[in-house]
């Protein structure tokens, strides 16, 4: 938001300084002749820029999909598909999030999948705020809720199909609404 704020901000000064420079362009010189007809100044026209159109990055693999909102995302460099496991992870410097999406093999149960994954989150040194019932693309799911120093996550994790599929996502600041947004984009085959 405070992007935003500053480049709006910017902009109207910008046009405040083009408009104050510009003062003097409807003042009509003295005629250089008794019969010299004064002639209108052309009125100083600001370009209106077009509104950007929204796109979004769909990211898709075999089995599964997810759109991220925008352009402003970087694939991170540790992205790796093979040996039946899928780690796909984009990062965002405009609003500080990071998505990951991973699926894997999985011969478990999906309440030991929920299980294994908070125990690999609280081994990470985060604190877990919340477990519950969630949907991802139409099937039973639990979204986890946690943090860690100045940073929050949300991690969406279900079983199907002989497959772990695990949605992480958050940043160093809110992003409740983007992740919870991108998580109801993801379609599950």
């Amino acid at each position: 938001m405070i992007f935003r704020i500053n480049k709006t901000l910017i902009a109207t000064v910008l046009l405040a300084i083009g408009m104050a420079s510009c003062s003097a362009c409807g003042n009509t010189p003295p005629a250089s002749s008794p019969d010299a007809t004064p002639t209108a100044a052309p009125t100083p026209s600001v370009p209106v820029p077009p509104l950007p159109v929204p796109t979004n990055i769909l990211v898709k693999r075999a089995n599964w999909e997810l759109t991220l909102p925008g352009t402003q995302w970087d694939i991170d460099t540790t992205s790796q598909c093979d040996s039946g496991v899928c780690s796909v992870a984009y990062q965002s410097k405009d609003n500080l999030s990071l998505v990951m999406f991973i699926s894997e093999i999985y011969s478990g149960t999906y309440d030991q999948y929920v299980i294994e994954t908070i125990r690999g989150i609280k081994d990470a040194g985060a604190t877990i705020a919340s477990a519950k019932a969630a949907d991802l693309s139409g099937n039973a799911a639990t979204v986890i809720a946690a943090s860690k120093d100045a940073i929050r996550v949300w991690t969406w994790v279900t079983v199907i199909g002989g497959h772990g599929y695990n949605l992480s996502c958050g940043g160093s600041i809110d992003n409740h609404d983007l992740c919870f947004g991108v998580a109801s984009t993801v379609k599950i085959n």
